[in-house]
């Protein structure tokens, strides 16, 4: 008996983690990661500046406003809530960025595959061609 014959003419794979890295790391997940690392930079790059402005005006506000009116606490309750929202704002547009591009990767790996059709092998290939 020959050695792999009953696994229908593939070698079995004995290192999984191996493949399903090399899967991982030629398929389209790595594209999407880098879209979503650029939109979340320049989604940085964009609040950077408002939320130096926002404080710049807070600071100007703490000094404009008397002591006696004891309104720190309060501003700087508004300074933590204000960045709270813009992270979250940049976590969750982040997110759904991920999904969109996932999904259109994903459809259109699927319209590839039905616009291709079933592969052929080249032992396959050769033969239609000698046939025609």
């Amino acid at each position: 008996m020959i050695i792999g014959h009953h696994f229908r003419k593939h070698k079995p794979e004995w290192n999984f983690f191996t493949t399903y890295y090399q899967r991982l790391f030629d398929s389209s997940s790595r594209t999407v990661l880098k879209i979503l690392l650029m939109s979340f930079t320049v989604q940085m790059l964009f609040f950077i500046p408002v939320l130096y402005w926002i404080f710049q005006n807070y600071n100007v506000l703490t000094t404009l406003i008397p002591k006696s009116y004891d309104l720190t606490v309060n501003l700087e309750f508004e300074k933590k809530w204000i960045l709270f929202l813009v992270f979250a704002s940049v976590a969750v547009s982040s997110v759904w960025n991920a999904f969109i591009w996932f999904h259109f990767y994903k459809f259109r790996a699927m319209a590839r595959e039905m616009t291709n059709g079933p592969s052929e092998s080249r032992d396959e290939a050769v033969d239609l061609r000698l046939v025609s």
